[in-house]
């Protein structure tokens, strides 16, 4: 009876550990809102960045603030009309205003 009992007694001060563990941590925070000007900052570089993309310039495109990553990276969607129809394209910019990727709707 002992052996069978055993496994269990010897698991349940790890099993609780880990519940405890768990419980203390909470949730994550949010971020901190981004400022205004961080935000300017993310739509002019993602703008630039789709532009030269594109091969237009600049005034071809427009710029949205669209939110944030959790690890507050912006999200900007940009708009063109370049080819005759709406094509969208997304970036991903970092607060200092490096575009880490642009992506395509069409």
């Amino acid at each position: 009876m002992l052996r069978s009992v055993l496994p269990f007694v010897l698991l349940a001060p790890i099993l609780v550990a880990g519940c405890v563990n768990q419980q203390a941590a909470g949730p994550v925070p949010a971020p901190e809102p981004l400022p205004e000007a961080t935000k300017q900052l993310m739509e002019a570089r993602c703008g630039a960045a789709v532009a030269e993309h594109i091969h237009a310039p600049q005034s071809a495109v427009l710029p949205v603030w669209s939110g944030a990553t959790p690890d507050n990276r912006g999200l900007v969607t940009v708009g063109d009309t370049l080819s005759g129809e709406q094509r969208v394209h997304f970036c991903e910019v970092s607060t200092t205003g490096q575009v880490y990727a642009i992506r395509h709707s069409l």
